[in-house]
């Protein structure tokens, strides 16, 4: 697009009626492209906004038992099991087929040394040399034929073997649907917010491996503090138990300078601030749904 408007500006002069006309057909154009590329790039924010919320909603399941952490773990040992025999499967096929050949060129070697010698042992004539001649050839030429199709049937059936164990690994196991979930949904999600959720439900599996509580009281006061920082950028009260916090963290805020202040840049800002809000820690169960819904209140001011 640049190019085009670098040629555009480079190309010579014309008359000033023709070239009040290109110019302005020209900008034209631009303004339509730049307004097509905006809502293509607001379409596919919402799209991959409304992808991290149901990972979140996963998260938040896995975090409250709703749905078993474990089940993420044996589907990860069942591909890796899956893989493993299928390597396996491939390499004594291989191994296999390889062997086959090995057999039946001995077999073909020592029928025909065998036809020669009874050849050689059986001539009493002319004629009956040359009789028994041609039963040999015949006889080496019909072995070596056996031995082809014997080696060609046993390298199918190797083929088939080994077909079937990738047929059998790629159809995978019966996992869950959230599994399936969030393969699908993260997917969609710019990497840097893919490894802040996966952060979020490793953390949670972590802590449910060991039977510890993933919510905790320092869980509970980031979430309040990110409320805090939102509703004093949005310009809303914040409720009377987390008065004296606010007015701690403006404090804080003055000494640091004012660089440091918050300031409103535009849904940009609000978007980074849902984001942000929804890769955190979790809160408790018995303030969460609060804590969500202030939350709401002043991100949609």
């Amino acid at each position: 697009f640049q190019e085009l408007q670098d040629e555009f500006q480079a190309l010579e002069e014309f008359p000033e009626k023709v070239r009040r006309g290109l110019v302005r057909d020209f900008r034209n154009a631009c303004d339509g492209y730049n307004n097509k590329r905006a809502d293509l790039g607001k379409k596919q924010e919402r799209e991959e906004l409304a992808s991290l919320r149901k990972l979140a909603v996963i998260c938040e399941q896995l975090e409250n038992g709703t749905i078993d952490y474990r089940d993420l773990q044996e589907n990860a040992a069942t591909k890796a099991e899956a893989k493993q025999n299928s390597d396996e499967t491939k390499v004594t096929a291989i191994d296999g087929a390889e062997t086959d050949v090995t057999e039946e060129a001995k077999s073909d070697e020592t029928e025909e040394v065998s036809a020669v010698d009874q050849a050689g042992s059986e001539l009493s004539t002319e004629e009956a040399g040359e009789e028994t001649k041609e039963k040999a050839d015949e006889t080496a030429e019909e072995a070596t034929a056996k031995g082809a199709a014997d080696v060609a049937s046993d390298a199918a059936a190797g083929t088939t073997a080994d077909s079937g164990s990738v047929d059998s690994a790629s159809a995978g196991t019966d996992d869950e649907s959230w599994l399936e979930q969030w393969q699908e949904l993260g997917a969609q999600l710019p990497k840097p917010w893919l490894k802040r959720i996966v952060k979020r439900r490793d953390a949670a599996m972590k802590l449910l491996e060991k039977q510890e509580s993933p919510f905790n009281e320092k869980n509970n006061d980031a979430r309040k503090l990110h409320c805090i920082k939102l509703e004093i950028l949005r310009d809303v009260d914040t409720p009377a138990e987390d008065k004296a916090r606010r007015m701690q963290y403006q404090l804080e805020q003055l000494q640091a300078g004012p660089d440091s202040a918050l300031k409103d840049s535009g849904k940009e800002q609000l978007r980074n601030y849902e984001v942000d809000w929804l890769c955190l820690p979790p809160a408790s169960p018995d303030i969460a749904a609060t804590l969500d819904q202030r939350f709401r209140n002043a991100l949609g001011k």
